[in-house]
C-alpha cells in the first residue's frame, strides 16, 4: 500500500512507514488490517533501541487508543498493542529514529 522509502519491519507481520503526513501501520499476522494515524493525531512518540536482552520497539499514542500502560516491553505478544512496533536490528531502529524525526519536523513546521 505505501510507497514510502521509509519502513520499520516489524516483528509479527508489522511493517510501520510514513506517507505524506500520516503513519501508514500494516498488521499482517492475523488478518490484512491497515491503520492510516494523520501526525496531527499523535500526541507523543518513543523509540527504543534493541539490546542484547530485549527487542527495540517504537510506541506513538493516539487520543483514540488503548489509554492503559503497555506492559508489552515486558512480555506482551508483539500484537497486543496496536500502537507500538517491535522490532529487532540496527537498520530497523534507524528507520525507527527517523520516523521519529519526521514526526518533529511535521510539528515544528506547524
Amino acid at each position: 500500500m505505501n510507497e514510502s522509502n521509509l519502513v520499520l519491519h516489524g516483528l509479527g507481520q508489522m511493517s510501520l512507514s510514513v506517507d505524506r503526513n500520516c503513519l501508514i501501520l500494516e498488521m499482517r499476522k492475523i488478518n490484512e488490517q491497515v491503520r492510516v494515524i494523520p501526525l496531527a493525531k499523535i500526541l507523543c512518540i518513543e523509540v527504543s533501541e534493541p539490546k542484547d536482552d530485549h527487542r527495540g520497539y517504537i510506541y506513538f499514542r493516539t487520543p483514540d487508543a488503548n489509554k492503559t500502560i503497555k506492559p508489552s516491553v515486558t512480555g506482551r505478544d508483539v500484537n497486543a498493542d496496536d500502537d507500538m512496533v517491535f522490532f529487532d536490528g540496527d537498520d530497523n531502529y534507524q528507520v525507527a529514529l527517523k520516523i521519529q524525526d519526521c514526526l518533529m519536523d511535521f510539528y515544528e513546521t506547524r
